[in-house]
């Protein structure tokens, strides 16, 4: 009895506990928001020190395209979430790319991607419309796609170009 206690001790001691995840190795895919349909990758196994996992996707809010890729960083990085909106100004288009590292569990890069997919995105998507009317509003003359003649208070304007408008939203836990 000794020797297998002795023997399970000496195991757990010799076999790194957390110090290896599992990310997807360049795995690009398709899908949509309305028909979601989850990548299929294969994944590669190294310490933390030498990888993160990385997800970068594009989502087209008007037609509910997903284009992304999962794939290991090297060197790895730390936690990160990244999300920017792009709405044009010339016809009603919006995108959203996310940008997202992990390494606190395998396949946390499969695990967002999933999450976000099976999202409901119908409540976002019904604000969109309205918010990139109003920027377009405040930036342009949406008749004649004209600069506005004045910019916002305290807005950055050249003259000859557009206002320069950035709206950030920071959540803090």
């Amino acid at each position: 009895m000794f020797y297998v206690v002795f023997f399970a001790l000496l195991s757990l001691t010799l076999t790194p506990i957390g110090n290896a995840v599992l990310c997807a190795n360049n795995c690009n895919f398709a899908s949509n928001l309305n028909n979601p349909t989850p990548p299929t990758c294969t994944y590669v196994d190294k310490p933390v020190s030498e990888h993160s996992c990385q997800v970068v996707l594009t989502i087209d809010y008007n037609s509910g395209a997903v284009n992304g890729i999962l794939n290991s960083k090297i060197p790895p990085t730390s936690p990160n979430f990244d999300g920017v909106t792009v709405f044009s100004l010339a016809r009603e288009a919006a995108n959203l790319t996310i940008e997202f590292d992990c390494s606190d569990t395998d396949k946390c890069d499969f695990t967002f991607v999933d999450n976000l997919l099976k999202s409901d995105w119908s409540k976002l998507l019904n604000q969109l419309k309205p918010l990139r009317n109003v920027l377009v509003d405040m930036l342009i003359d949406s008749t004649t796609l004209d600069s506005n003649a004045t910019c916002p208070a305290r807005q950055p304007c050249s003259g000859t170009g557009f206002c320069r408008m950035v709206y950030k939203f920071g959540l803090i836990l």
